[in-house]
């Protein structure tokens, strides 16, 4: 306690020393400069590079932009340093806006130019500050109007669940989508793939929004669907099934032993009620049987997909082959 007592009064006799005083006294003069001098720098002018969006509005769904035109535009503009702060912060400066209303009666081709560029920059900017330049300063938009065509939309890429749930379903919302093109590439065109997904260890269900994969001369619509991922949990369960023989010729029996096997498997908790042992085929082939060397086979067995981890047992058989009896 006594010594705790010894380090306090240090720490205190150090902050009432005369160099703790100075050097107080000197950060506060340093914070007043510092505040000085970022006010002086906010009052002067200085120019800032800026993104400003582009947006085409009112394109008719048939029209196909084959070209690249700009989705932003670079300034450089002038202003107080506050200004442009402000700007940067509240991003006050509205977007450029293109009515394709406006450009439809001049063909496939729409040349912008850097007059209707500059105006619209120039209304947009606040009063106080001055365009220095700007890029793009002109551009083309070409564009033609395709024929139309419904297709379905299939999902790219990679979805698992984690281990005990199993993706049950997945579907898009749409299931299909129109798409516009000229005539020789919507003739290629069967179907419309999602950007490549990528979603693993799921343990619940997820729907998302995704693009459509972009294709030259292309144009879907509408452009995005909402992706349905369906993940239940799995559970075990266990049936007898009987063997069945097959391909036995006239006047032949073949008699398996035991004549059951027991299937255990997992499936999703929605579908354990109505599974039961007609939704499995346990098959011992008579021509696998001919051919084998050994009094023992393995049966071929057939599930549905929604069966995962399936085994059985036994895992053979033993068998007999006799001449039927007659009635």
């Amino acid at each position: 306690m006594e010594k705790r007592k010894v380090i306090i009064a240090g720490i205190r006799g150090a902050l009432t020393s005369n160099i703790a005083k100075e050097l107080l006294i000197f950060s506060f003069f340093l914070l007043v400069s510092a505040v000085f001098w970022f006010l002086k720098a906010m009052n002067e002018d200085r120019e800032e590079i800026i993104s400003i969006p582009v947006i085409y509005k009112n394109i008719p769904e048939n029209v196909v932009i084959t070209s690249y035109p700009p989705e932003n535009i670079r300034i450089t503009v002038r202003d107080k340093g506050l200004n442009l702060l402000e700007f940067k912060l509240r991003r006050t400066v509205k977007p450029i806006v293109f009515d394709f209303d406006n450009y439809a009666t001049k063909g496939y081709l729409i040349k912008v130019g850097n007059a209707e560029i500059q105006k619209q920059l120039k209304d947009n900017l606040p009063s106080s500050s001055s365009l220095i330049s700007f890029k793009p300063e002109s551009f083309d938009v070409v564009y033609t109007r395709g024929k139309a065509k419904k297709v379905p939309v299939y999902i790219a890429g990679r979805i698992t669940a984690k281990s005990q749930y199993d993706v049950t379903d997945i579907w898009t919302s749409p299931d299909s989508v129109m798409i516009y093109a000229p005539q020789d590439v919507l003739d290629t065109i069967t179907g419309m793939y999602t950007t490549s997904l990528s979603y693993h260890e799921l343990t619940d269900s997820i729907h998302f929004k995704t693009e459509l994969r972009s294709m030259l001369n292309v144009k879907p619509v509408p452009e995005q669907v909402d992706v349905h991922v369906n993940v239940e949990q799995l559970t075990e369960k266990s049936l007898e099934v009987p063997i069945e023989a097959i391909n036995v010729p006239e006047g032949k029996v073949l008699r398996t032993f035991p004549t059951k096997v027991k299937v255990t498997f997992q499936t999703v908790l929605s579908y354990y009620k109505h599974v039961n042992p007609n939704n499995f085929i346990i098959q011992v082939n008579y021509n696998d049987v001919v051919n084998s060397n050994t009094s023992q086979i393995k049966p071929n067995v057939l599930a549905p997909s929604i069966i995962k981890h399936m085994r059985i047992s036994p895992e053979v058989v033993e068998y007999l082959i006799e001449d039927a009896t007659e009635p």
